[in-house]
């Protein structure tokens, strides 16, 4: 789960809870906390075609189960391009651990890309695409780095609810053979 307050037109703050459900246990566990601080700015170039950029700024403590490092921060940019029933973005991202693990405290970096296109105003489909290409002062390339791809597709309810659905297909031996994820917009 997410709670996010907007704080003016351009930025919100965040506050995460994430979670992993273990079929064999049948039980869900919570896996730390993250708070986030999110800017966007969109510059509009007409009634459908508009650029955006931005930045998300991540402190989170998780789960010493899920990840070696128990703290770390995360920058990830924003870059987008919106032009008629298309919408193409790309996010650099870069998280450092903050607290001491085998691995030391370097600055690991992934980048995030998606096409979608939009069905109307309430229905989208489109393809995402995330590589983790490990520490960025020794990046890797093709089998040894993490490759995900997803199919997904987003829609509104009835109720307004904003739902993002996918699943994911794991191309190297780093990366889950199938990925299920689901994102549920509850407004308030």
């Amino acid at each position: 789960p997410e709670i996010v307050w907007g704080l003016s037109d351009q930025w919100n703050l965040g506050l995460h809870f994430p979670l992993s459900y273990d079929r064999k246990a049948n039980s869900t566990t919570l896996d730390g906390t993250k708070l986030r601080l999110h800017y966007l700015n969109v510059d509009a170039h007409g009634a459908d075609s508009a650029t955006f950029y931005g930045v998300n700024y991540e402190i989170s403590a998780y789960s010493k189960r899920i990840t070696e490092s128990r703290y770390n921060a995360e920058i990830r940019g924003i870059l987008g391009l919106r032009r008629g029933d298309w919408k193409f973005s790309a996010n650099p991202i870069l998280t450092r651990a903050l607290s001491d693990n085998p691995d030391g405290k370097h600055v690991e970096f992934e980048v995030f890309g998606q096409a979608l296109r939009s069905f109307g105003e309430d229905f989208a489909v489109g393809i995402e695409h995330y590589s983790s290409l490990g520490r960025l002062r020794d990046l890797t390339f093709g089998s040894q780095s993490g490759q995900t791809t997803y199919l997904v597709m987003e829609f509104k309810t009835a109720r307004h609810f904003d739902i993002h659905l996918g699943i994911g297909h794991g191309w190297t031996s780093p990366t889950d053979r199938r990925v299920f994820k689901a994102l549920i917009g509850l407004p308030f």
